[in-house]
């Protein structure tokens, strides 16, 4: 009897919390705005100044993921010639890196390297791709290793490596290029933290000021629907090109296993690397005024970040228990990911607000900082739900086939099976969903409660002040805080190594 009840008890913590995060907010956005029967401010038709808005926001999203995509050709080779990811865990960490640190801190190092006229549309454009260049590079990559090796090695016989890679395997990749796009504009178009850092004004940052102008969650989510409407259909477009050109592909067509790897391949990585993170980390380093003020921040700072750090942390320990625990129920499995994804790609300040408009009438949670977590869940529960898909995707199918003919259900494989042989993969989930929350900004705008001061709103403030050296202090303790994340991807892409 007692282990019967066990068996159930991870199902219905994941349904409790999913309910919590992501269904319940959903559905009470919604019934709040019905029920208030009220107009938006300014009406239901759009200004012309939001229209403008947007177009400046699509114009600005378009023109990142074109220069994300030139920048990633050299990284998309270095994967390419890997072949498999986890051949080279240095290098693959490396030029993953990026990806994980918070986009806004690139910002401030990069303006005490750039002049102070530097144009700020492209301050913005710039930092994204730089950013998230590897999405790209590693779509582009893994792409090459499996549908383009034969035409590259064709062109081998007449042009050098790097010309046979341009000249024939890329033409073949524009279903992997237009599905980075895709990505990419979502991440895009819904940012909010590189142009607030920019002095930009865009679509995100003006509808996180709506949404702390208005107590109506109305004057929220009118106006986030054009933007919101655009990401849900590349969220959609990206579904259906994934299946068909990335999940259909035959894995068998990976390209072998390189004999080593030359250093063309690392400098090519290393570059990436140095440009992208190293350089503005760098110069954040050097706008330090001593040698002390990454103690002084903690001194003046250290209850702040203390406590952003245990929220971020308890947040993300959830996002990845989530998704364990619903993988467990395998009819959720579709729709739970597709929901998640579909909710954390819409903007912040509306995700903000569907947890407001969830528990403004729940004092246990509306005034403590378990909104503040709730909100985090909301934001990056596709990573736990991702996560767990991948992990379940890379156990044997005998293994789990056996599992069953054995007697077990769905929770002892989960947890003795796919958990059991991809803990690392799950930190790193955990650890990834801890870092991005500790630098998100406008969902924990909205949600933020009297009890506690996060370092990211910390940040911004400094940010609008003449405080240069605390402000790259701060900046530094983010990006420490992603180093874990960076090296739990290395221990996993080590641990992958050794498998056939």
């Amino acid at each position: 009897m007692k282990t019967r009840f066990l068996r159930h008890v991870p199902p219905v913590a994941g349904c409790t919390v999913f309910l919590l995060a992501v269904v319940v907010p959903t559905l009470a956005l919604l019934l709040h705005c019905v029920q208030d029967g009220r107009r938006p401010v300014g009406g239901f038709a759009l200004s012309v100044r939001q229209w403008g808005l947007l177009a400046k926001s699509v114009g600005l999203a378009v023109l990142g993921v074109v220069m994300a995509t030139g920048i990633s050709i050299p990284g998309a080779y270095v994967v390419g010639r890997l072949g498999r990811l986890s051949r080279h865990p240095l290098l693959t960490t490396m030029l993953v890196a990026p990806l994980l640190f918070p986009p806004m801190v690139y910002v401030f190092g990069w303006q005490r390297v750039l002049p102070v006229t530097f144009p700020q549309p492209v301050q913005c454009i710039a930092v994204w791709a730089l950013w998230a260049y590897p999405i790209p590079a590693l779509l582009i990559g893994m792409g090459w290793a499996r549908v383009g090796r034969h035409t590259y090695n064709a062109a081998l016989l007449d042009t050098s490596p790097a010309s046979a890679f341009v000249r024939a395997a890329l033409p073949m990749l524009w279903p992997h290029a237009a599905l980075s796009s895709l990505i990419l504009f979502v991440v895009f178009l819904g940012e909010y933290s590189v142009p607030h850092a920019c002095g930009l004004m865009v679509y995100a940052t003006e509808l996180l000021g709506w949404a702390t102008e208005s107590a109506h969650p109305i004057d929220t989510l009118w106006p986030s629907l054009p933007p919101a409407v655009l990401i849900l259909a590349a969220v959609i477009a990206v579904r259906r090109a994934w299946g068909r050109y990335v999940l259909a592909e035959d894995m068998d067509t990976q390209s072998p296993a390189v004999r080593g790897v030359s250093v063309r391949l690392t400098l090519l990585a290393a570059a990436c690397f140095a440009v992208a993170a190293v350089v503005p980390v760098a110069a954040l380093v050097a706008d330090l005024r001593s040698a002390g003020e990454m103690e002084r921040a903690v001194r003046t700072y250290g209850v702040e970040l203390a406590e952003s750090l245990v929220v971020a942390g308890v947040s993300g320990l959830i996002v990845m228990g989530m998704g364990v625990s619903l993988a467990v129920v395998r009819p959720l499995r579709r729709p739970v990911l597709l929901w998640a994804i579909a909710f954390g790609a819409l903007p912040g300040a509306l995700v903000g607000e569907a947890i407001l408009a969830a528990y403004r009438s729940v004092p246990l949670i509306y005034e403590h900082w378990l909104l503040v977590v709730l909100g985090y869940t909301a934001r990056f529960a596709w990573i736990g739900v991702v996560a767990v898909a991948l992990v379940s995707r890379a156990t044997p199918e005998e293994v789990t086939h056996q599992a069953r003919t054995d007697g077990a259900d769905e929770t002892a494989v989960m947890l003795r099976i796919h958990a059991a042989l991809s803990w690392p993969t799950l930190l790193f989930a955990a650890s990834l969903a801890a870092a991005m929350s500790l630098s998100e900004v406008a969902t924990s705008w909205l949600v933020r409660v009297p009890s506690l001061r996060l370092i990211a709103h910390i940040l911004m403030e400094k940010f609008h002040r003449p405080e240069g050296g605390m402000l790259s202090a701060l900046s530094l303790w983010l990006v420490l805080s992603a180093v874990p994340a960076a090296v739990l991807l290395a221990v996993v892409l080590r641990r992958q190594r050794c498998k056939p």
